[in-house]
């Protein structure tokens, strides 16, 4: 016989899911501070503040205030005090301003465990009975593992006054769990300047005719011990945009897009109809391309090098669900459009809707921009778009069809306004090509300005006195440099004409090198008839012999890479790896004299645009000359090669442990003539030109050469920048 009974079961969840969740749902601070600004926008708050008090320390405090609708004792019992709550899908909107909800699934509870230990919370509210006023304080550490989550209890002050001065939340954080530095408190400014968007503010579904108009929602940040946060460049920096992509889904589904042109007044409009969208109704996004050359950011506050880092640290084009940043897309390595990697492998086949919009030009698509060099930002709704899906995770969104055709819509934007960017190219090329007679001297530019001036009869004689005063004083002035450009100019003059001397000292160099190599062969048979002390200095005499004709033969080689008929004559793409590792045989007499590491940690896949592979080694050479000089004395000696390429640019980097660049005077060693380098016996005293040169390369190219405050171990690193398209 057999015994039956049947028993229900209930799910109990141990007080270790608090954990488990903190840290897997909520993984970076940045995204925990995210989320509770999300619960403030969902209580109709108009403004938010984020204070970081002493947070340098785990003493510290870290206090989220808003002024929104705060939660009545039955509001924290059913919606904070409940994980999972449906309330964001049966109230999508907001009560008062009708806000579409960005919560979801009880993160922001999850975010105060990953930010401290303690949580004070403080709600004001409104009730039917008057003003309502809660106060509960959570001990995560009391959430210990193997309890029962519903049988540990937070105890909660409610009173009821009949007037208090505003509603709203206040969230104070103890005992925090990581203490913050300068860098922390930067990248929550980034990620929460970024936050609310304002033009993904279009995104933003229809309000119902029953509630408020929405005044808007604005952030701020106060960390006192950090006062260099405040401000921020970006809106300047985004003038400078060469222009302004906007484009849109209509409601019927088809993408139409509209580029504004910086210094055009008439803006260009493209409506495909190879391709719709209809789950994306309503979609649209901004995007600012950037063209990091010439003068462009001369007004930002920005010089070229700057805008380049700015670009590589903060472009991109980010994705706002519901007006919030989903994050991750358009951060620092993020390519969820393609651009870098279609870029990289140089894609140059015009999509088929774009071929007669390419009429005329010649491989335009060699033009498409990199993520550094756009700035924007697509905005969608989950309620006009109801395909679009988040990641459990909330940084990433699931990857359907829809998130397909969103990549789809903007992608074809980018490439349209690619093609555009070519044709502004090529248009600007040819006038500058048809520019007819010649250009004035700056002097004489002066010298007609001065006697226009004199002409001007309109203007009053002791102001015509000043200006041409300070005119005379400018033409003086250019004057100098003159002089001083012509001595330099004479100078490389000589150098050049050194050229012949260089191609006979080369011949000659390398056939020394191997009769010396036959000397020392010779000799080496009478060391058998020596014994003792003197056949050991014997073998250390032939072994000096052996380095130096080493060392010759290497110097010879580096004259070859110059002079050979291959590197002056033909502008070919190198491959950056293998020309390092040239020089470093050449060099290999000196680093082995001098016990110097040479390390290339050049990818092997980099490679430059077309050019003089002479040039190169030119700009290397100099470089790298200069760096074992320095080191050559250190008890440390290392010189570092490395380099990355993205589509806009090679970068290479050398490093070097010697005696380093002081910052006051890291512009004025490029200046000719100037020189901190001591004299060496092999590699001789410094001529003063050999950074001249590199910039000068450089800069004709269209890139430039500077020095970078160096990580450690390094004393002194120069970056050479090279465009993919050289002006040279």
């Amino acid at each position: 016989m057999i015994d039956r009974e049947t028993t229900n079961l209930v799910f109990d969840v141990d007080a270790a899911l608090l954990d488990e969740l903190g840290e897997r749902l909520v993984a970076r601070r940045s995204i925990a501070i995210a989320e509770l600004i999300k619960n403030a926008y969902d209580a109709d708050a108009t403004e938010v503040t984020v204070s970081f008090r002493n947070v340098t320390t785990n003493h510290g405090e870290i206090v989220v205030a808003d002024n929104g609708s705060g939660m009545t004792l039955e509001t924290m019992k059913n919606g904070w005090m409940r994980i999972a709550t449906t309330d964001a899908v049966a109230n999508p909107q907001s009560k008062k301003f009708g806000r579409p909800k960005t919560g979801a699934k009880g993160l922001g509870r999850f975010a105060c465990r990953r930010l401290a230990s303690c949580l004070s919370l403080e709600s004001t509210s409104d009730g039917p009975a008057g003003h309502n006023r809660i106060n509960a304080d959570f001990d995560w550490r009391s959430f210990q593992a193997g309890q029962d989550l519903s049988n540990i209890q937070v105890e909660v002050t409610h009173e009821t006054a009949e007037e208090i001065a505003s509603t709203g939340t206040t969230l104070r954080f103890t005992a925090l769990t990581d203490t913050w530095k300068e860098k922390d408190i930067a990248e929550i400014r980034t990620e929460l300047g970024e936050l609310m968007d304002p033009l993904a503010q279009e995104a933003y579904v229809q309000r119902s005719a029953d509630k408020e108009p929405d005044p808007g929602f604005g952030m701020r940040i106060l960390a006192p011990e950090f006062p260099n946060q405040e401000g921020s460049p970006v809106e300047r920096f985004l003038d400078a945009a060469w222009g302004v992509l906007r484009g849109q889904v209509t409601e019927k589904g088809n993408p139409e897009y509209v580029l504004n042109i910086r210094d055009s007044e008439t803006p260009l409009n493209h409506a495909p109809t190879a391709f719709s969208f209809p789950d994306l109704s309503g979609a649209t996004f901004t995007i600012r391309m950037m063209v990091y050359s010439g003068n462009r950011f001369r007004t930002t506050g920005f010089n070229l090098t700057q805008a380049r880092t700015f670009g590589r640290e903060r472009g991109g084009v980010r994705i706002y669900l519901d007006g919030f940043q989903v994050f991750s897309y358009g951060s620092p390595g993020d390519d969820w459009l393609s651009l870098d990697q279609d870029g990289a492998r140089r894609l140059v086949r015009t999509p088929d809707e774009l071929q007669n919009e390419a009429e005329g030009l010649r491989r335009p698509m060699l033009a498409l921009p990199g993520n550094m060099q756009l700035f924007g930002a697509v905005a969608i709704s989950r309620e006009r778009n109801p395909g679009i899906a988040v990641s459990i995770s909330r940084e990433r969104l699931v990857q359907n069809e829809t998130f397909e055709h969103l990549k789809r819509f903007v992608r074809a934007g980018i490439d349209w306004m690619t093609i555009c960017y070519a044709r502004d190219l090529a248009e600007s090329r040819r006038d500058r090509g048809h520019t007819s007679g010649s250009t004035p001297t700056p002097v004489q530019a002066l010298r007609t300005a001065r006697a226009l001036i004199r002409q001007e009869l309109s203007i009053p004689r002791e102001n015509r006195t000043a200006i041409e005063s300070s005119l005379n004083e400018a033409e003086s002035l250019l004057s100098v440099e003159r002089e001083a450009y012509i001595s330099e100019l004479s100078m490389l003059r000589v150098l050049a004409s050194a050229g012949t001397t260089v191609l006979v000292f080369d011949h000659t160099l390398r056939a020394m090198a191997g009769q010396l190599l036959d000397v020392v062969d010779r000799l080496e048979a009478f060391s058998n008839h020596l014994t003792g002390d003197h056949q050991t200095d014997f073998q250390q005499t032939l072994e000096d012999l052996r380095s130096w004709s080493s060392m010759a033969t290497g110097q010879g080689s580096l004259v070859g890479l110059l002079v050979s008929p291959e590197a002056r004559m033909r502008s070919t793409s190198l491959a950056v790896r293998p020309l390092v590792e040239s020089l470093q045989r050449g060099f290999q007499g000196y680093t082995t004299l001098f016990g110097i590491r040479f390390e290339n940690a050049v990818p092997p896949t980099v490679r430059t645009p077309p050019m003089h592979q002479a040039e190169l080694y030119a700009v290397l050479l100099n470089v790298l000359t200069n760096s074992f000089k320095s080191v050559r004395e250190m008890p440390h000696r290392v010189v570092r090669v490395d380099a990355s390429a993205t589509p806009q640019e090679l970068v290479v980097r050398v490093h070097d442990t010697g005696t380093g660049i002081a910052p006051d005077v890291r512009d004025e060693v490029f200046e000719p003539f100037v020189t901190t380098s001591q004299p060496d016996p092999v590699l001789g005293v410094g001529t003063g030109l050999g950074l001249k040169i590199v910039r000068d390369f450089t800069r004709s190219w269209g890139g430039d050469a500077y020095f970078l405050d160096p990580e450690s171990p390094w004393r002194s690193t120069i970056e050479l920048l090279i465009p993919n398209e050289l002006t040279s």
